[in-house]
């Protein structure tokens, strides 16, 4: 019973002292990243008990803002809230209604590609969002390309989870099937395309062709 009463009377102490109450929210993270918009979102409120904070709560909050990958909030004594904020990185284009937005390397379409931003390759699925096959199968080929071969990429075709086509920016075709064996795959086309041709098969890594 004592330490029961002596935990009850800290939690109280906690709850009702000026001294635990929030004083200041500290935003940690990338500088695009607004950290006044960071602190709206959270929802907290100065002078709150520090204690009283559901920082799953904030998290979930701080992630909802579209630039954000994810979002870690942690408690400083006695009266301050940190935010570690991670910044999504834009890894190809999709097609809106609005105009070209950039997708993550989850398949999220986040934000409106601003104009003078550094190009990168199309995502080209039916629906580019997080889980769907088609949009993770694209991807993931992306990811799985050489610098050298992503140079010379326009456009990742997922039409599903087995059928990814890659064009080029000379007009060359590559149709690579499904992402398994990737890094096979981009090892071979890196020798094919040293020949002339208009389409590289290489769903089959072993047995590639060209088509003239």
């Amino acid at each position: 019973m004592l330490v029961l009463g002596v935990v009850l009377g800290g939690r109280a102490l906690l709850m009702h002292s000026d001294r635990f109450q929030v004083t200041d929210i500290e935003v940690f993270g990338p500088a695009g990243i607004d950290p006044a918009l960071v602190r709206e979102v959270s929802g907290i409120k100065p002078g709150v008990p520090l204690l009283a904070v559901d920082l799953a709560d904030v998290q979930r909050r701080v992630a909802s803002i579209p630039e954000v990958a994810s979002a870690l909030a942690t408690r400083s004594w006695p009266g301050t809230v940190r935010l570690t904020v991670a910044e999504r990185t834009p890894v190809a284009l999709a097609e809106s209604p609005t105009g070209p937005r950039w997708v993550d390397g989850t398949g999220m379409a986040y934000q409106a590609a601003p104009a003078g931003a550094a190009p990168l390759p199309r995502l080209d699925a039916t629906t580019v969002a997080p889980g769907d096959p088609a949009t993770t199968a694209g991807l993931a080929v992306l990811a799985a390309l050489t610098p050298q071969l992503r140079e010379k990429l326009q456009v990742v075709e997922a039409s599903g989870p087995a059928a990814v086509t890659l064009r080029l920016a000379d007009g060359k075709q590559v149709r690579w099937g499904s992402p398994a064996r990737s890094d096979r795959k981009a090892a071979v086309l890196g020798v094919l395309l040293t020949q002339r041709g208009s389409v590289y098969d290489v769903s089959a890594p072993d047995l590639p062709t060209i088509r003239r």
